[in-house]
């Protein structure tokens, strides 16, 4: 059975038209040359972003993706309470 944790990352970069087949090529040729990983590697050649990728990781790995410069939390002092979670700015 296949699930979206079996699929690998590139795959689905391409399944959500992040990136296209030859990006991809192109990425594993930098992978292989540089060492670092593929999502890293893709970032470098701008075929894609940070942003997308954490996306696509999200839904793999069944987690929120959440951007926490738009989550504003309650300073010490804050009548509301420190480290409280407000709605996101």
């Amino acid at each position: 059975m296949t699930t979206r944790n079996n699929i690998l990352i590139g795959q689905m970069l391409i399944d959500e038209k992040v990136i296209d087949s030859t990006q991809l090529e192109a990425g594993l040729k930098e992978q292989k040359k540089s060492g670092d990983f593929i999502c890293t590697a893709l970032v470098k050649l701008g075929y894609a972003k940070e942003e997308q990728i954490f996306s696509v990781l999200s839904h793999q790995l069944n987690i929120p993706y959440v951007k926490l410069k738009n989550i504003k939390v309650g300073a010490p002092g804050d009548p509301e309470g420190p480290g409280k979670i407000r709605q996101p700015l």
